[in-house]
């Protein structure tokens, strides 16, 4: 439905670059991995990546993100280091390198991400460290971060019911019933069918 709308809207606005961002996530939290990454690179190609672009550190996050929950690790890395380098007093390159440094199984460079973003951002998102906990299979971190979240009124915890960090959640019913309390309808992530995955056309 969100694609079906985000489709809807861009065919009166087929410029908006800002279309076909939130197209482009959908796609990554539907884990329609390969429709999403042409969409980033669309993205890309029209200069969304340049310090003039739509939102540059957005879509290297982003994008990033399509590659890191696809198990592209490389091409992750290199976007959030993009994203870092683009603004080293964003908290959110750090805590996307984690998830990287998780994934590789790397404790000395997850360690120094987690020690970075302890000292330099103290009042990130409590919601991006929900992530990270979800990255390293720690879950009651993930529970007392969304916990948090809910508390701060964070904007992203309505993704938790979707996102790609918390997958091996899926069954957990802590978990759910976290989500359930706050009026949120549970797991409902997953793989989709990918017959037709189309990008923004």
């Amino acid at each position: 439905e969100a694609l079906a709308e985000a489709r809807l809207a861009r065919q009166h606005d087929p410029l908006s670059d800002l279309l076909r961002i939130s197209i482009a996530a959908t796609l990554s939290y539907a884990r329609r991995h390969d429709a999403a990454r042409r969409d980033w690179r669309l993205l890309e190609k029209a200069g969304a990546l340049k310090p003039s672009g739509t939102h540059p550190l957005m879509v290297a996050v982003l994008a990033g993100n399509n590659e890191l929950w696809d198990g592209r690790l490389d091409r992750a890395a290199e976007l959030y280091e993009m994203a870092r380098a683009m603004q080293p007093d964003s908290p959110i390159p750090a805590m996307c390198l984690g998830m990287v440094a998780a994934r590789r199984g790397d404790a000395a460079a997850l360690a120094a991400q987690l020690a970075l973003c302890r000292e330099r951002f103290p009042d990130m998102s409590s919601y991006h460290l929900a992530m990270l906990s979800g990255a390293v299979r720690d879950q009651p971190g993930v529970l007392q971060h969304l916990t948090r979240a809910r508390q701060r009124r964070d904007p992203l915890l309505v993704s938790a019911c979707v996102d790609p960090s918390f997958d091996w959640l899926a069954a957990d019913e802590d978990f759910n019933g976290l989500l359930r309390s706050w009026s949120l309808p549970g797991w409902r992530g997953g793989a989709q069918p990918q017959a037709k995955d189309r990008g923004t056309d």
